[in-house]
C-alpha cells in the first residue's frame, strides 16, 4: 500500500481502485466515513419503507469517469444554468460543502454560487447557522430560494461529519424556511446580511498526523477520533474547548 500526506490521494496497490481523499484533515487509509451504513440501506424492511426499486450504491466508478473524461463537472450549460433553471421553476436549492473537503472544496462550490447570480444574492452577506444544539457548525450566504452553505470541519460526506447541522438544514429547506435559523418563511426579498466572504479560519486542531487507527470512532462533537483516553472528563474538557 502507498501513503500520502494530507490532501493528496491514496492507492491500494493490492487492487485496481483509486480512493480519493475525502477530507483534508486525515490522512489515508483513512477509516472514516465508514460504510456499513450501504448494507442498512439495502436490506428489505428499509428499502419497502423508503421506497426504493433499486439497490443502493454509493459510488460508481464508470459514472465518475464519464464525467471526469467529458469535463460535465465544469461546464456552465450542466452545472450552473441547470441550477439557474431550478430557481426560475421555484425549486429551492442549497450548494454546500464542508470546508475540510478535499474532494470538492468548498472554495470552488463559492465560485459556483457566485457564478448562478440568483438574484438578490450578490448584495447578500454570510452569516453563522443556527442549530439546536447550540453550536456553530457552518455559515450561509443566501437570497430568496438560493443558499451556499460552508459547513466547518467537514470532509466530503456532510451529514457523516456534521449529522445535525446537515438534517436540521435539510428540514429548513423542505419548509422553504431560511437555512441561517429556521424560524423565517423565505421569499424573493429576503437575503442574509453578513460579509462577503466567510472568513472563519479554524486552524489544525482537527489534523491528524497520523495513520488513524482503523478501529477508532470518530467524535462529532470534537471534529475528530475519539482520544486514546476515553474517559468522561477527557471528552467533556475536550468538547468545552471545540464549542464557539
Amino acid at each position: 500500500m502507498s501513503y500520502s500526506q494530507p490532501g493528496s490521494a491514496y492507492v491500494d496497490t493490492n487492487s485496481d481502485l483509486s480512493v480519493t481523499l475525502l477530507t483534508a484533515a486525515e490522512l489515508m487509509p483513512d477509516p472514516f466515513p465508514e460504510s456499513y451504513f450501504e448494507v442498512y440501506l439495502n436490506t428489505p424492511e428499509v428499502q419497502i419503507a423508503i421506497g426504493a426499486f433499486t439497490n443502493y450504491s454509493s459510488y460508481s466508478s464508470t459514472v465518475s469517469g464519464a464525467f471526469g473524461a467529458t469535463g460535465d463537472d465544469g461546464r456552465e450549460s450542466c452545472t450552473v444554468e441547470d441550477i439557474r433553471l431550478l430557481l426560475r421553476q421555484g425549486v429551492h436549492v442549497i450548494a454546500y460543502a464542508g470546508d475540510a473537503d478535499y474532494n470538492c472544496n468548498w472554495l470552488g462550490g463559492e465560485a459556483v454560487a457566485d457564478e448562478v447570480n440568483a438574484f438578490g444574492y450578490a448584495n447578500a452577506g454570510h452569516v453563522n447557522i443556527t442549530t439546536s444544539d447550540g453550536m456553530v457548525h457552518g455559515q450561509v450566504k443566501q437570497a430568496g430560494s438560493f443558499a451556499f452553505v460552508r459547513i466547518h470541519e467537514s470532509g466530503h460526506e456532510v451529514p457523516y461529519y456534521q449529522p445535525l447541522a446537515a438534517l436540521e438544514m435539510f428540514e429548513r429547506a423542505l419548509h422553504r424556511l431560511d437555512i441561517e435559523t429556521g424560524t423565517r418563511r423565505v421569499t424573493p426579498r429576503y437575503w442574509t446580511v453578513g460579509t462577503p466572504r466567510s472568513l472563519y479560519r479554524e486552524g489544525n486542531s482537527t489534523v491528524q498526523f497520523s495513520v488513524i487507527d482503523p478501529s477508532s470512532v470518530y467524535n462529532t462533537t470534537i471534529n475528530a477520533p475519539n482520544p486514546p483516553s476515553n474517559s468522561n472528563n477527557s471528552m467533556t474538557n475536550t468538547s468545552k474547548v471545540r464549542r464557539r
